[in-house]
Order: C-alpha cells, then sequence, then structure tokens
C-alpha cells in the first residue's frame, strides 16, 4: 500500500524525476486523492497534477493512477476517459469499475476498443441495455459469453435473439445462455425449440443414409 504523500516527495521527485519516482508519487497522489482526504484547494491543486501524470510515457506511472482511481466517485470525468482510451493494462480497472464513465463513453469504448476492453464492458455491474446491445453488435464470442454471465446486465429481446442467430451452433453460448437466470420467457422457449430441432434433426441424420437424406430435402 502506498504510504501518503509528503513534502519530501515532492523534493525527491524534483531532485530525480526518474520513472520510478514518478511511479511512486503517483502511486501517493492517487491514494491520497481517492481517499477524499484533501482540502478543496489541495484537491484542485492535486486534479492538474494528475491530469499531467495520466500522459506520462512511463507505463508504471499511469498504471498506479488506474488501480487506485478506478472506483473514485469523484474522479474527474475528463481523467477517467483518458486512463480508459490508454492500453488494456492500464484501462481494464477503470473500464470495468469507474463510477463516472457515462452511457456514451462506454459504447464508445465498446465501438472503438479491443476485445480486452470490450470484455472489461461487459463485466461492468448493471449494464444498460444499450450498452448490452453494443456489444452484442461486435459479434465476438468471448464478449458475448462475458454478457451472458453477467447476471447484472440488461439484454434487449433483440440482442437475445441476435445472439441465437450468430451463435446457434456454439455450445458455450448455448450454455450461457441456459443458465442464465434472467432469461426472457421468449428466448427459453426458443432455445427449446432450437435443441428440440437439432436433436430431430441429429436423430434423422443417424436414422437414413446421406443420399437418402439429401433426396428428402430436394424433395422439400
Amino acid at each position: 500500500m502506498a504510504q501518503r504523500l509528503t513534502a519530501s516527495d515532492a523534493a525527491k521527485l524534483a531532485a530525480d524525476p526518474s520513472a520510478r519516482n514518478r511511479t511512486e508519487m503517483a502511486a501517493k497522489l492517487s491514494v491520497e486523492f481517492a481517499a477524499g482526504r484533501l482540502s478543496e484547494d489541495e484537491q484542485r491543486i492535486a486534479t492538474v497534477i494528475l491530469e499531467k501524470l495520466i500522459r506520462d510515457t512511463e507505463v508504471r506511472v499511469r498504471s498506479a493512477l488506474s488501480a487506485n482511481l478506478k472506483a473514485c466517485p469523484f474522479l474527474p470525468r475528463n481523467v477517467a476517459v483518458t486512463l480508459a482510451q490508454d492500453l488494456d493494462e492500464v484501462a481494464l480497472p477503470v473500464i470495468e469499475l469507474s463510477p463516472v464513465l457515462t452511457e456514451g463513453d462506454l459504447v464508445s469504448i465498446v465501438r472503438k476498443g479491443t476485445t480486452a476492453k470490450q470484455v472489461g464492458v461487459a463485466k461492468r455491474d448493471s449494464v444498460p441495455e444499450a450498452i448490452s446491445e453494443a456489444l452484442v453488435e461486435t459479434g465476438k464470442q468471448e464478449v458475448v459469453e462475458s454478457l451472458l454471465r453477467n447476471e447484472t446486465a440488461k439484454i434487449p429481446q433483440e440482442s437475445y435473439e441476435a445472439i441465437m442467430d450468430r451463435f446457434a451452433a456454439v455450445e458455450s453460448v448455448e450454455g450461457a445462455l441456459a443458465e442464465r437466470r434472467s432469461l426472457p420467457v421468449s428466448a427459453t422457449e426458443e432455445i427449446a425449440r432450437r435443441l428440440s430441432d437439432a436433436r430431430a434433426s441429429d436423430a434423422l441424420a443417424q436414422a437414413v443414409s446421406p443420399a437418402q437424406l439429401r433426396t428428402r430435402r430436394q424433395r422439400l
């Protein structure tokens, strides 16, 4: 755990602005900021420093900020957005937990971000329908499965239908759908129908030869 920031830390950084000292400063400052222990003036100064540190060339400096500020409810939105747009290792804690990212911010991340970032959004608490829709539109199995396994996510009926159409033959997706406690009745019925049709098709394939099966299909 980072210790509290002191005047000596500032002096140390001024004397030696190495990556190690910058990382240490970032960790201490972000802990202090997130804890809400700063006065109004101190918080204003800290915000200016944070806005500089989030653009530091050293990844570990930015990672220290992300790790400590990820769940801060009063983090300036521009700081959260900048961290969320960073490399995956920096961005993911903020993407998964930051309460200051807006629905628009998250939809933008889904549409422009990496698969890891999309999965991070899918894991958030209480994902609203608009974001769920954007996640399903990515068409990525890993993203969709993460969304389905998030019981707090609200998924619109149209997205369920899109999932079943796109991943009809993917066992792990069907399993995630079947295990979802908040699955709408209509989606449950559709899954049951598709499974029944699949079993019937398998049974037919086993009962007749390939040539007979082709002949039957041609007559339909």
